[in-house]
């Protein structure tokens, strides 16, 4: 479970980091 979680965390973290960068470079 705990387990779960953290990759869920990462994911979420390296999902905003790359819309952030999109974003980023779009502009």
């Amino acid at each position: 479970m705990n387990r779960v979680l953290c990759v869920v965390i990462i994911v979420l973290l390296v999902a905003c980091g790359a819309l952030s960068l999109g974003l980023n470079h779009y502009r």
